[in-house]
């Protein structure tokens, strides 16, 4: 609205859910349309060379009075790949209640993707898919290892949709971080 040059990017839930009511609805440029990690990566590398935006999947974006829709990118198949979140660019840490510790930092950790179930309520089959996805075992407690070396953090939040949906890979990823005698607490949904 104040400066036309400023380019205005939007991912999220709303936008994979509803994105030409959303591009119809909000003062945007582009809307990232599922998950982001590779959009992101490749939308600012063909802004950066002032190519045109029709090529890089998973986007919605203005041209000219015209919304257009690219074609869809592929859901992440091997989650392993992605990076830890950028955590040390974060100015102070998230604090969260907990019960018989007080008010400590906490942060989330995500060890899946996708949801099979259809809940009329939920958009998480939409956002990341009906077919689940996991992070490994050993690259999710490296991750929470990593978290507690680095930031001092050891309460997590797992904020996957359906983080107990395989009992055995919950059990595995208990004992594991038990095995490496990581003392932590954690919450998940």
């Amino acid at each position: 609205k104040h400066n036309r040059e400023i380019l205005t990017v939007i991912g999220g839930a709303h936008v994979t859910v509803l994105p030409t009511s959303v591009m119809r609805d909000c003062n945007v440029d582009i809307g990232i349309i599922g998950e982001g990690e590779e959009t992101v990566v490749e939308l600012l590398s063909t802004v950066e060379r002032g190519q045109a935006l029709k090529d890089v999947k998973g986007i919605i974006y203005r041209q000219g009075e015209e919304i257009i829709t690219s074609e869809s990118r592929p859901m992440i198949k091997d989650l392993d790949l992605l990076p830890f979140p950028a955590r040390h660019l974060l100015k102070g840490n998230y604090i969260w209640s907990v019960p018989g510790e007080g008010l400590i930092p906490v942060t989330t950790v995500l060890t899946q993707r996708g949801c099979p179930f259809s809940c009329v309520f939920c958009s998480a089959g939409i956002v990341s898919g009906r077919q689940v996805r996991y992070r490994s075992v050993t690259n999710v407690v490296d991750e929470i290892e990593h978290i507690i070396t680095e930031f001092g953090i050891k309460y997590f939040f797992f904020a996957d949709d359906t983080f107990t949906l395989d009992r055995e890979r919950t059990i595995e990823m208990c004992a594991e971080i038990k095995k490496r005698n990581l003392k932590v607490s954690w919450d998940c949904t």
